[in-house]
């Protein structure tokens, strides 16, 4: 199985497999690139993608790939719902010594999320001098974009993924993190 070169994809996909009763020892697990997971997998080079966007709809839209299951995400039998895949951090101590400026960070985020909620293709406009051209005629393809503003934020999820990245091994120690999450508006 291809997977995007990350110990938290590599250490999920295994929870996973785990989960479903899939040995580890039935399965090769390669880090790959995700500009090269397409052609892998049209050429045999593997069987199977863990990955995601623009990798996995490169591939499904080359027709070498199909989504398992497109009413079922696996990751969210793991993780749950909504959670955190990517999140913006600053340092308290630092948010602390600049109190001003780290609630305009949060505020331009959260109106830049605002904006790519309303206005969904637009935002996927805005991809294109960050992808390959390659990936470009994919743009109107991908899903919608999942963000939450500070306001829906929730610390209850980002202290649930901590314990579990720990349970499955992409973290090797408990990490505090309760008190991270940033509240620019209500």
């Amino acid at each position: 199985m291809g997977i995007l070169p990350t110990i938290v994809y590599k250490a999920t996909l295994e929870a996973l497999l785990k989960k479903y009763g899939v040995s580890l020892s039935d399965v090769t697990i390669q880090m790959a690139d995700p500009s090269l997971q397409p052609q892998l997998l049209s050429s045999g080079g593997v069987d199977a993608l863990y990955t995601i966007d623009p990798a996995a709809t490169a591939a499904i839209a080359s027709g070498v790939a199909e989504i398992v299951d497109p009413n079922h995400s696996e990751s969210a039998d793991l993780y749950g719902e909504p959670f955190p895949f990517g999140t913006f951090y600053i340092s308290k101590e630092w948010a602390a010594k600049n109190p001003g400026l780290a609630r305009q960070i949060a505020d331009a985020l959260d109106e830049s999320i605002d904006y790519i909620n309303a206005h969904q293709k637009e935002a996927k406009d805005y991809l294109k001098p960050y992808l390959a051209a390659t990936y470009h005629a994919h743009i109107p393809l991908y899903g919608p974009a999942l963000y939450q503003t500070t306001g829906q934020a929730n610390e209850e999820s980002v202290v649930k993924l901590a314990r579990k990245f720990k349970e499955i091994g992409v973290i090797t120690q408990d990490i505090d993190v309760k008190g991270t999450v940033f509240r620019s508006r209500p």
